[in-house]
C-alpha cells in the first residue's frame, strides 16, 4: 500500500477539517461517495461543516478511510505534521488514532 505523509491538519474558518498531504492529489475523492472533497487550488482533502453531530476525529478516521478505499494510500501523521487551529484535545485523538492502527 503507498503511504503518504500528512503535512498539515487545519480547521478551517468554517469549521471544516482540512487534512494536507505531502504529495498526493485526490481529485476523485468525491467518487467515493463519504462526503470527503478535494480543494483543487489549496491541494488539501476536506470535511463538509459538521451537518452530522460527528466529532472531527469522526471526520479525521472518514478522510483517512476515503483516501485508502478509492486510492489504496495511508495517510500518516508525522513529527513534521503541521497543527493549525486544531485544540490540543482534538490533535491527541488524530495521533492516538495513528498509534492505535
Amino acid at each position: 500500500m503507498k503511504r503518504d505523509n500528512i503535512q498539515e491538519i487545519k480547521i478551517d474558518e468554517t469549521g471544516r477539517l482540512c487534512v494536507t498531504p505531502s504529495n498526493g492529489n485526490f481529485g476523485q475523492i468525491f467518487r467515493s461517495a463519504m462526503e470527503i472533497h478535494w480543494d483543487t487550488a489549496g491541494s488539501f482533502l476536506y470535511s463538509p461543516v459538521n451537518m452530522k453531530d460527528w466529532k472531527y476525529i469522526d471526520w479525521y478516521r472518514q478522510i483517512v478511510k476515503a483516501v485508502k478505499e478509492e486510492y489504496g494510500c495511508l495517510l500518516i501523521v508525522t513529527d513534521e505534521t503541521n497543527w493549525v487551529d486544531v485544540p490540543e484535545d482534538i490533535e491527541i485523538q488524530i495521533i492516538q488514532c495513528h498509534l492505535n492502527s
